[in-house]
């Protein structure tokens, strides 16, 4: 989950590379919107992935699940990273790559299903918050 809530928070930075806009300190209130709606479109990635590690889950197991998640958002780091230099040439494929990191972080839904699952009822909603943390 720290992959997707630093993906997330990076998200304003790539968008501004990729859509362009004045400056990220003084943005006009339609620079906000649209930057709004392009993280709007981002995240919308993420739908799809959820709905594959609900098919997948019961398929390949919980643990399984989340090795190949976390697997699969590894290496669409590493193809972001090793090929940033070439992809800020072009934007729209930077965005469909940025994008495919999103819908790869499906792994961390099954944090929530192991975490409900192993922890006793009383003290489940705190384990459950530090399962989410690390």
């Amino acid at each position: 989950d720290i992959s997707f809530y630093g993906n997330a928070v990076l998200a304003p930075t790539v968008l501004l590379d990729v859509f362009g806009a004045s400056s990220l300190e003084t943005p006009t209130v339609a620079e906000i919107q649209l930057n709004a709606f392009h993280t709007l479109l981002l995240n919308a990635v993420t739908i799809p992935g959820i709905y594959l590690a609900v098919f997948l889950v019961g398929k390949l197991g919980r643990k399984n699940l989340q090795i190949f998640g976390f697997s699969a958002s590894t290496v669409m780091y590493i193809i972001l990273i090793s090929t940033l230099t070439y992809l800020t040439k072009y934007p729209a494929l930077l965005f469909v790559m940025y994008a495919l990191t999103f819908f790869t972080s499906f792994a961390g839904t099954t944090t929530y299903i192991l975490a409900s699952e192993l922890y006793p009822t009383q003290i489940r909603s705190a384990f459950c918050g530090m399962s989410a943390a690390t």
